[in-house]
């Protein structure tokens, strides 16, 4: 199947459990035993400074001043390290200090700088955060300017403490000489894995010599280098000629006996590269036995390295060799062999590079996390992503023993707790979204070549990638009302009215406001499965077939661009709007540039077509269908700037309405910004304005008017553009064959101000993208697809309808208080309807009409839960994750009653049977759940029933080995640490008899019924739902 989207707004393709994966999580233990006290001095005779101590994995740090006549607070230091019970450990009577010494009681301890080659590659992107995390600078080694900006795209948050050199080969004569200077220390991370090579001398052996030796070369001549770390290989500590070698312990004393003259003339690319790792890291340790070198050196030696995958990547295919080894398990007919028996996590090789630095470690660690078995892998997948498992092969037999290891002393020296296969595996999978679940071929193009310059639109809710967003976006908590100060005369202004940007109690996110560019970089980088933007492609003619039994009705014709046709104008020297374009991602360094070849023309067979064009869209108007409505007459300015004033409230909302000379907008942005929509003036009915004759600069005096008497300076514009108001909506959002849909400014389009663009844009693709889905899958009947008009356009026309009354209220002088009261309490009603809380679908097929649901359940799907098996709780929106499932959410009631109990039971009889919609609708072989999930919320405390009370189907065995799934019932009761959610009172629903509630994957409630109507659920999946083709589930 193949989707082609035009500049798609792709937001269907995001999973929430994507944002849960913890990056750089900690793993030294939580407590310590009793902590050692310091020595008074240390064997320097330094004195000790007793209030910076601290604690790492098994060790406890001291801290002596390296002057005699500093205080502590601003003196520099050394640091010893003790094992709890006071003894010395060897070699850490001196050196670095841990970073994280002392939190908040640093003040005389210099950041400290760390040089990491290869430092956007998978393991030089965990050493990297690594030693963020621990409050180090880092300079990072990459071959091109591009992979820095990538890496700085997806954690931006880093970027004041990131330098980037480039290097494009590391074994050219001094590679290193610039990168160097200065640092206190050098990770060597950057290892290229390569078979693709001529000469094994020249090609391999030599440039993996020279590649380790000219960055010690370059450390020996820089004084500020202190520590050293190389990451070497098993490969080097391995004899492949004894096979599995059972009964031998490996250990850091164990070399491979390559030779010289062996690897020089095999012709198995494997042995090469084995031998290039073993003697890169020979050379090391001769070149310190030999050189003598004032910094201590050290090399960590792993095998397969495993675990999430911290570094950019756009799709499957830009995974490193070993997390595509584990992922290649998917869908592949049988478990591919074991090639390397044994494993570590990325994050614990990143923590031994740490850890030996500040030790200023001179030993050779072998890092060892356990066995590895493709076998085990595949069993974990299939534990781990039930919903998964039928896409993971049947397990065979694993590889058989082999020869034991001792990696314990990088647990006793460096405090490392290695990370096991499950939870290593778990992470290294998370990164698949469900768009890659579903298993739809996309094609996604672009006309730009270029990324989005900045600004745009950029006000959005969180309701998609939470954590990003709100960890980056600015908060609105607050909306202030400025209006003529009666008392001023002519100019002034004065606060009249504060008031909660959103009612409380709407959503539990904040409001929160974020460059689309941010927004659009969360959802690139969660494409994955080989999806990527083809920028620099223009669609030249598009045609649907009248036949469409054929399988891809729609043909497509694309011609690629040259760059100058693709680049879009810029005017002036301050990015700005003022120029056509479809967009990309704000910060989309990384992504795919021009392609093809310049003017040739290619051919697409697709089944639907989506254009995502905005405003002038060329797919709409491959329909004939127009945009219909009409303009203000008024134009608006709009600044992105970092501000100087004496105004109070620049960090809140505001609404400025001065006596006569406009309005103002204020809204707070990330990085310190401010977003001004200054309204600038009107035209003559049917007239443009002359976009030429506006500049920020005018746009700032035209503010600071508004603003008087307040002071406003605008050192720096970050972004600007000009737009006339108008509303306008198109009649229709899909051809008559409902092959080809147009969403977001396609169809819609107003003024920016309620800062609603985007988003409803965003869900307009959202509420598609699954219907496209289920239909393409052969789950869901095409008649969805009709519900998409019915649902957006209704959506689209009140958007407009209170985009065309806040504008007006909004270019209104404010002379008549009436007119003031009106605006202000408008401006708070719209708050609630921006927050997408009260959109409210119309009956169709996906919204069953029932009256007497109003009184089941007549708050929001939302609330905190606690689960019944494990206490957890849970906010029941997040058990809705966007994979692409109708949840059946059973309100059980207060099953401490018999009667309620056994209505429960006659619920789960009919889900459980071959009528009901589990056992319809679910694939042969596949998970109950994998279609239709159904949680269960009883009324009564956890406790007070026992699980096993719970018929079977409520939380189902599945997966191989027939395991229950005990996250599928839950209680609304008092939870340990996050109090008591009170889900039945918030959605009104009747704690003592309940309800049932059909939710579709997008989050909308489809049905509300009693629990003795469950056959109602039956005839609602019959008229949506088609049964799979290798027939029904049987009991």
């Amino acid at each position: 199947m193949r989707t082609l989207l035009y500049w798609v707004l792709a937001f269907f393709a995001l999973s929430l459990s994507f944002n849960g994966i913890t990056v750089a999580a900690t793993h030294y233990p939580s407590s310590v035993p009793t902590a050692y006290s310091c020595p008074s001095t240390d064997t320097g005779g330094h004195s000790n400074c007793p209030t910076r101590t601290q604690t790492i994995g098994n060790k406890f740090v001291c801290y002596y001043k390296t002057t005699t006549t500093s205080a502590c607070s601003s003196a520099t230091y050394s640091c010893t390290y003790y094992s709890m019970t006071g003894q010395l450990y060897t070699n850490a009577d001196r050196g670095l200090c841990p970073s994280t010494a002392a939190k908040g009681d640093q003040e005389g301890m210099a950041q400290k700088l760390v040089l990491i080659t290869g430092a956007n590659g998978f393991l030089g992107s965990a050493t990297t955060l690594e030693f963020l995390k621990q409050g180090w600078r880092v300079r990072g080694t990459v071959r091109s300017r591009d992979k820095a900006d990538a890496w700085e795209a997806k954690y931006p948050e880093h970027k004041k403490n990131l330098e980037w050199v480039i290097v494009k080969d590391l074994a050219d004569d001094g590679a290193f000489d610039e990168a160097i200077k200065g640092v206190d220390a050098v990770a060597h991370t950057a290892s290229p894995f390569n078979f693709a090579f001529k000469d094994n001398v020249k090609d391999m052996l030599k440039p993996a010599l020279k590649g380790t030796t000219s960055i010690l070369k370059a450390a020996m001549e820089e004084p500020s280098v202190k520590a050293v770390t190389i990451t070497s290989s098993l490969a080097a500590a391995q004899d492949l000629s004894k096979g599995a070698d059972v009964g031998h312990i490996r250990t850091a004393k164990d070399w491979a006996p390559f030779t010289w003259e062996e690897a020089a003339t095999t012709t198995n690319p494997v042995i090469v590269y084995l031998a290039s790792k073993t003697f890169a890291e020979k050379a090391a340790w001769e070149f310190v036995e030999k050189e003598k070198p004032s910094f201590a050196m050290s090399t960590v030696v792993p095998p397969i390295i495993l675990g999430p995958a911290l570094q950019p990547i756009k799709s499957l295919a830009d995974l490193n060799l070993s997390a595509g080894a584990v992922w290649g398990i998917v869908d592949s007919p049988t478990v591919p062999p074991t090639a390397v028996p044994v494993f570590i996590n990325v994050l614990n090789v990143a923590q031994a590079h740490y850890q030996a630095v500040v030790r200023l470690s001179t030993q050779r660690y072998l890092l060892i996390g356990g066995d590895n078995d493709n076998t085990v892998i595949a069993k974990i997948l299939k534990e781990e992503f039930p919903e998964q498992a039928h896409r993971i092969p049947d397990v065979g037999e694993g590889p058989g023993p082999h020869w034991g290891f001792d990696s314990g002393p990088a647990e006793k020296e460096l405090g490392i707790e290695y990370i096991g296969l499950r939870e290593t595996i778990r992470a290294a999978v998370m990164l698949a979204t469900w768009l890659s679940k579903l298993k739809i071929k996309t094609r996604i193009i672009d006309k730009r070549s270029t990324k989005v310059f900045t600004g745009q639109a950029d006000g959005v809710q969180s309701f998609g990638f939470a954590e990003r967003l709100v960890a980056e976006g600015a908060h609105i908590n607050e909306v202030v009302f400025w209006n003529p100060d009666p008392a001023a005369g002519k100019d002034g202004i004065i606060r009249t009215k504060r008031t909660p940007d959103n009612v409380p109690g709407t959503s539990r996110f904040p409001h929160a406001v974020l460059t689309q560019g941010r927004i659009e970089r969360f959802m690139i980088d969660a494409m994955h499965d080989g999806l990527t933007v083809d920028r620099a492609i223009l669609p030249m003619t598009l045609a649907v077939s009248p036949d469409l039994a054929i399988s891809h009705p729609i043909t497509v014709t694309l011609r690629h661009l040259s760059e100058e046709e693709a680049t879009p104008t810029q005017v002036g020297a301050v990015p700005n709007g003022l120029f056509r374009s479809n967009l990309l991602a704000d910060d989309e360094a990384d992504a795919r540039p021009a392609s093809g070849t310049i003017g040739e023309e290619e051919t697409v067979k697709a089944k639907y077509v989506v254009g995502c064009d905005g405003a002038r869209s060329w797919v709409r108007k491959q329909l004939g269908i127009t945009l219909e409505g009409d303009s203000a007459d008024v134009h608006w300015g709009v600044l992105d700037v970092l501000v100087k004033t004496n105004f109070p409230d620049i960090r809140l909302k505001c609404t400025v309405q001065s006596k006569s000379a406009g309005s103002i907008l204020i809204v707070p942005r990330e990085r310190g910004l401010v977003r001004f929509y200054v309204q600038l003036g009107s035209t003559e009915h049917g007239q443009r304005v002359d976009r030429s004759s506006i500049t920020p600069e005018s746009i700032i005096v035209k503010a600071q008017a508004i603003m008087a008497p307040y002071d406003l300076e605008c050192p720096f514009v970050d972004w600007w553009t000009v737009y006339e108001v108008g509303q306008r909506l198109a009649s229709t959002v899909t051809d008559q064959r409902e092959r080809v849909f147009i969403a977001g400014d396609a169809f819609h389009t107003h003024s920016p101000k309620s800062g609603q663009g985007m988003n409803t844009s965003m869900m307009d693709a959202y509420n598609l993208g699954w219907k496209l889905a289920g239909v393409l899958k052969g789950q869901l009947s095409p008649i969805v697809l009709s519900t998409y008009q019915s649902e957006r356009h209704k959506v689209a026309q009140e958007l407009i309808d209170a985009d065309y009354k806040l504008s007006r209220l909004f270019s209104g002088k404010g002379e008549k208080d009436e007119g003031n009261k009106e605006f202000k309490e408008f401006f708070i009603k719209l708050g609630k309807w921006a927050s997408g809380t009260a959109v409210h679908y119309l009956p169709s097929v996906l919204c069953v009409e029932n009256a007497e649901a109003a009184k089941l359940a007549v708050g929001l799907p939302i609330g905190m839960v606690v689960s019944v098996g494990d206490a957890r709780p849970w906010h029941i929106g997040d058990r809705l994750v966007a994979d692409g499932r109708f949840r059946i959410l059973i309100f059980a009631g207060d099953v401490r009653d018999a009667s309620q109990m056994t209505l429960l039971g006659e619920v789960a009889t009919y889900l459980d049977s071959a009528r009901g919609p589990l056992r319809s609708f679910t694939p042969a072989g596949a998970d109950i759940d994998s279609v239709i999930e159904v949680l269960t919320v009883i009324s009564n405390p956890r406790t007070s029933v026992e699980p096993n009370a719970f018929p079977d189907i409520l939380w189902p065995a599945k997966g191989r080995y027939g395991i229950r799934d005990y996250e599928k019932i839950y209680a609304d009761d008092v939870t340990y640490f996050s109090g008591h959610g009170q889900i039945y009172e918030n959605l009104g629903i009747n704690a003592k008899v309940g309800c049932l509630v059909v939710v579709r994957p997008d989050q909308h409630v489809s049905l509300v019924c009693r629990l003795d109507e469950v056959k109602t659920l039956g005839t609602f999946f019959d008229t949506i739902m088609l049964k799979p083709a290798g027939g029904t589930v049987e009991c």
